[in-house]
């Protein structure tokens, strides 16, 4: 139930699809770094699929390192997931021409992330990138309400996913 709201949210706010390119550090077309950049993002579409939803790679060596990590909703089927990953790569390979940061979000068939940089961001809390987005939906609820609602929300979400036993939720892959 809490992963049903959670994405009626996503999708209902437009937070799923997008492909922000960080504009905070550039590398220089056809170099190791490109290279680099691009055998890590193929390599996401085989290896998500194959790893249960979720990878983690790293290529190269520094400066020319790339990080990258790649993940589907759990419960998608293996080739829905790499069309996913593959389409995502593709286009943060179209769009983010020399950018050494970006992510992609796709909820096309299936919700599926990929998220590459030149710093490790593996294994570590990060709020960025992010895009805020309005929703153009009257709540018609006071701040009272939402915040003991989203309390609620929160406290059945955390009880739900620790007690949890498919091991595709509680191994912390996601």
């Amino acid at each position: 139930m809490p992963l049903l709201f959670f994405w009626s949210v996503l999708t209902c706010t437009g937070l799923v699809s997008a492909l922000p390119c960080m504009n905070t550090s550039f590398f220089t077309p056809f170099s190791t770094y490109d290279t680099n950049c691009c055998l890590v993002l193929t390599s996401l579409a085989s290896n998500v699929p194959a790893n249960r939803g979720f990878y983690n790679a790293s290529i190269g060596q520094s400066p020319n390192k790339v990080y990258a990590t790649g993940m589907c909703i759990p419960g998608t089927e293996p080739e829905v997931c790499s069309a996913c990953i593959m389409s995502g790569s593709y286009a943060l390979v179209e769009n983010c021409l020399i950018q050494k940061e970006a992510s992609f979000w796709q909820s096309n068939r299936t919700l599926c992330m990929i998220r590459y940089s030149h710093t490790s961001f593996i294994g570590s809390l990060k709020l960025e990138p992010s895009i805020d987005v309005s929703n153009p939906m009257d709540l018609r609820m006071n701040a009272t309400d939402f915040s003991r609602a989203w309390k609620g929300l929160t406290l059945r979400m955390g009880q739900a996913i620790s007690s949890n036993k498919d091991t595709t939720w509680s191994g912390g892959r996601y």
